[in-house]
């Protein structure tokens, strides 16, 4: 291991003292942006406040004299192999050190699933670094409500290059879900059309006798039921192949049900987070929609440790159709060939509903600078050019580390074209022009997102178990989490 990588994690294990904000978004919800696995949900508690950490507080990173490289102190959750041969991080930062001899780039790693409790502690007893992840999209207004991140305008104004080639490939509707009182508080690192795109067995569709969707996602939610529903097989009483395993995780349904709710018109939340939308005539169609696919026996049952098991069950063909996001598209396909009984996959897009369109919710995690930054301009070179820029988008998705990039030179280059053949779909019908603008994660105005995914999963529940019936689950659920819009700012 190197002295780089020794350091890093000699100074995680000192962060590990720093104690937790309880009440924090669960795991799973905060890795749906990018695929991965974490612990069950608990039931919304009130968030402590941060104990005194173990050591003294140490500040950001201190401004540089004349010929020195300036550290830029980076806080993100453990990805790869750091310090060991042959990990692309490692390298990728090295070359981004070797292009800026003013900037060294100091790592600190966190579990993913402890990462947004970790920054708050740490910002609310001094030790925040210069860039901060922000682990979950809407996590954005919590953050800048508690002065963890600073505004970015005034750090790209003057940054012209950016200005005049960057900003511009970033999603009109993803920037808008980071920006608050007309200021951009964070950047996007990966992105995506949100969890609407269904990874199907073609294979097994051919051999069952069923009709692929087309290719251009020209299909309804008829169509969806009938496939789902023809793809079941059942020996001995028992169900031994489901149709369908809808986008409700481990402890979080909000990218997979707002695919849903805005197919027929509604939403989750309106678009100045103030008010819950769930219970509308619209949300209620949607809501059905995806019910129907548990009413039905398509839908595989919700288990507390679905997420772990959805890439078994889909590649050893226990299901025939995963809704998910993008990140799978780059790993699976040479995993599915591997396995002893290789199929051929598809990814399309999601059906279309009474709104006449592909609904959408950019999905993505991000990245800001922190307010306690004292070299904030050279935090803005780190946040622009290494983790939000053209080459970072696409070699950290060839990489399987997560979803490719939020930004239109991604998804157009002839390069992710070659490493990502299975979104082709997904790039022309929803994510490059003419497709319309994708729309932006609507979330809580008063930072309380993370209080809201644990009462739209525990009480949609009830409704996959056939105990509720979805009327009843939309009204009582948009009392619940409309109360917690109605509370003061976090």
């Amino acid at each position: 291991m190197s002295n780089d990588a020794t350091r890093r994690l000699t100074r995680r294990r000192m962060l590990q003292g720093a104690a937790l904000v309880l009440g924090t978004l669960p795991g799973s919800a905060i890795l749906a942006a990018c695929g991965g696995n974490a612990v069950p949900a608990a039931a919304p508690t009130t968030p402590a406040q941060p104990a005194a950490p173990t050591s003294a507080p140490q500040a950001a990173t201190k401004p540089a004299t004349a010929g020195q490289r300036v550290v830029v102190r980076d806080h993100d959750w453990i990805q790869g192999n750091p310090g060991q041969q042959g990990d692309w991080y490692d390298a990728f930062v090295a070359k981004f050190e070797d292009e800026h001899p003013d900037i060294k780039v100091e790592r600190e790693w966190f579990p993913r699933a402890e990462m947004h409790a970790k920054q708050l502690a740490l910002a609310a007893t001094g030790q925040i670094g210069d860039t901060v992840r922000i682990n979950l999209a809407p996590l954005v207004s919590e953050l800048q409500l508690k002065n963890v991140v600073r505004d970015l305008n005034s750090l790209y104004q003057s940054d012209t290059e950016w200005v005049n080639n960057d900003q511009k490939q970033f999603w009109p509707g993803n920037l808008k879900t980071y920006t608050r009182q007309a200021k951009l508080w964070g950047l996007p690192v990966v992105g995506h059309p949100g969890t609407v795109q269904y990874y199907i067995n073609r294979t097994m569709v051919e051999k069952a006798g069923l009709k692929m969707p087309p290719a251009d996602g020209n299909w309804t939610f008829d169509d969806l039921m009938t496939l789902a529903k023809g793809l079941v097989k059942s020996e001995g009483g028992r169900t031994t192949v489901y149709g369908i395993l809808p986008p409700v995780n481990n402890t979080s349904t909000n990218e997979g049900m707002v695919g849903f709710l805005r197919a027929f018109g509604g939403d989750l939340f309106d678009a100045d987070g103030k008010q819950c939308l769930l219970n509308t005539p619209e949300s209620k169609a949607g809501l059905k929609a995806l019910a129907d696919l548990y009413k039905s026996g398509a839908a595989y049952p919700w288990q507390p440790d679905v997420d772990d098991q959805r890439q078994e069950l889909f590649q050893s063909q226990r299901l025939g159709i995963v809704v998910q996001t993008s990140f799978a598209a780059s790993a699976w396909p040479g995993q599915i060939a591997q396995r002893p009984d290789p199929f051929e996959m598809e990814v399309i897009p999601n059906p279309i509903g009474p709104s006449g369109k592909h609904a959408t919710q950019v999905s993505s995690d991000g990245k800001g600078v922190s307010m306690a930054s004292k070299n904030p301009d050279k935090a803005w070179i780190v946040l622009s050019r290494l983790y939000t820029g053209q080459r970072h988008g696409i070699e950290r998705f060839a990489n399987g580390l997560g979803s490719p990039g939020s930004r239109f030179d991604v998804w157009d280059s002839a390069e992710f074209r070659e490493k990502a053949p299975k979104l082709a779909n997904i790039a022309k019908v929803m994510v490059l022009p003419p497709a319309p603008d994708m729309l932006p994660w609507h979330h809580p105005a008063n930072g309380r997102f993370q209080e809201t995914e644990p009462v739209l999963l525990n009480e949609f529940l009830k409704v996959t178990l056939g105990q509720v019936e979805v009327d009843k689950f939309a009204d009582d659920t948009a009392k619940q989490i409309q109360a917690i819009m109605d509370k003061p700012p976090v």
